[in-house]
């Protein structure tokens, strides 16, 4: 695709950019830089010609961004002769990849500076990229979250415009937290958002059979589904049949609960809990010599 993209470059250069983005994507910095250098002059050229250009101007300030010149992207949108929507998600975006810039590693996020998040914020309320990442620093518990910030989060939850991801990071925050009516309605949101998102699904499943079991049967096809789906991706998961065992469990269907359990082991055999499980289920048909 990126030699589609090139070629294709080389009659529009605007197309430079979106060469540039699938280049980074896949990791080849050798286009990427070529492609932001080509970039950057056609939208100069282009903006230096017709300053009210705000497309040209907003691509420029990207194009600064990916080469880690976030001063000069800031100023080009501040400068701007009319601040619209697109500038100030603009310059949202662009104090969030500072937010991102200011963690350790994706994963150690105790030293991030939650003031570039609160600026991204003040230029774009609605920007749901924001959600995403105070949802991340709840289920993380890196800095502490300011109850403003919680109230930002809240606004854009009940607008709606918050994403899957921001409802995924919500309820895996309230799992950790055994909180599962908390969970609940974001898991909904996050299947409804995201339905090839199986783990997501296998929770749900788990959720709503422990708040109800008289919905065990719609959880047991909720996890049916997260498996189907995970096989398809070729990313078969024993969490996930494990799941389905338990809920086989609790609708007594026992000699598939087995199955499922069999099959968790097999992809994850040094779990003890699944083999606790399995000899649990075994015992109720009255089979002690499998328990053994």
């Amino acid at each position: 695709s990126l030699k589609l993209l090139t070629s294709a470059a080389s009659s529009d250069p605007t197309l430079n950019l979106e060469l540039a983005r699938r280049a980074r994507i896949l990791g080849n910095r050798v286009v990427e830089n070529s492609a932001v250098s080509n970039a950057t002059a056609v939208f100069e050229k282009m903006l230096s010609e017709k300053p009210q250009d705000m497309l040209a101007r907003l691509h420029l300030a990207e194009c600064k961004s990916m080469t880690d010149k976030i001063e000069d992207a800031e100023k080009l949108l501040l400068d701007a002769p009319e601040r619209t929507k697109a500038i100030s998600r603009g310059l949202s975006e662009l104090y969030r990849y500072r937010f991102l810039q200011s963690m350790t590693t994706p994963d150690m996020i105790m030293d991030v500076n939650v003031q570039l998040l609160d600026r991204a914020y003040s230029y774009d309320p609605t920007n749901p990229k924001i959600g995403e990442e105070i949802a991340k620093l709840i289920r993380f518990s890196g800095p502490q979250v300011s109850e403003e910030m919680f109230n930002k989060l809240r606004d854009l939850v009940n607008r709606g415009t918050a994403t899957g991801i921001t409802h995924r990071w919500l309820a895996e925050a309230y799992l950790v937290q055994r909180q599962l009516q908390l969970a609940l309605p974001h898991l909904k949101q996050v299947v409804t958002k995201l339905p090839l998102d199986h783990q997501s699904l296998n929770n749900l499943a788990y959720v709503t059979s422990s708040l109800d079991p008289e919905k065990n049967d719609e959880a047991i096809k909720l996890c049916e589904r997260a498996i189907q789906i995970a096989a398809v991706a070729k990313t078969p998961n024993g969490d996930y049949f494990d799941t389905s065992g338990t809920l086989l469990m609790t609708g007594n269907d026992v000699e598939r609960a087995i199955t499922a359990y069999e099959t968790a082991i097999q992809l994850l055999p040094m779990r003890v809990d699944f083999r606790r499980r399995v000899a649990d289920a075994y015992r109720k048909l009255g089979n002690e010599k499998m328990v053994e």
